[in-house]
């Protein structure tokens, strides 16, 4: 970046989220150059939308969510990935379609995951990676301590999500 730049901002969502602020946000570009944002706070996830000049909100979920990654695939579906916080859930996937928002969990092994990302390919599959807290990967001979790991997941095709 050179030079000094001139931003143009606006408030898209301004609500009160009780003790909690926003852990994290995610935007994406409709196909008419809409921004469309996925945001977390409150343990709540709520996506919001501009269209026409006017910001919207949707509640996408209201589970304890604590991260989100947002994605628009070629067909206009919104897919998300994200964590939920140690010890209740781990790392999901989700994907809005016509019939609305549909969610699974990739690992139900792991109930630790965090700083979840995800790409979507050419043809509109997900390619999640994640962090573990803890793996059984020791780090001592005594074994009582165990160190990060990063996990790369993608649906064994064809998925009744993805499709």
């Amino acid at each position: 970046i050179t030079g000094r730049t001139t931003y143009n901002y606006e408030v898209a969502f301004n609500q009160q989220c009780g003790k909690r602020s926003f852990f994290t946000t995610s935007a994406v570009l409709a196909p008419n150059g809409d921004p469309m944002i996925a945001c977390v706070g409150g343990a709540k996830m709520y996506l919001v939308s501009k269209t026409g000049g006017s910001w919207t909100t949707e509640l996408v979920r209201a589970e304890n969510d604590n991260e989100v990654n947002l994605g628009l695939d070629s067909k206009g579906r919104l897919h998300v990935a994200f964590a939920t916080p140690t010890g209740i859930g781990g790392a999901w996937y989700g994907m809005r379609d016509a019939s609305g928002w549909r969610f699974q969990q990739p690992d139900r092994i792991v109930t630790s995951a965090f700083n979840t990302a995800m790409t979507l390919d050419a043809k509109g599959v997900p390619h999640i990676a994640y962090a573990l807290e803890g793996t059984s990967i020791p780090i001592d001979p005594a074994g009582k301590h165990t160190v990060p790991s990063l996990q790369y997941v993608t649906p064994v095709l064809p998925s009744p999500i993805s499709n």
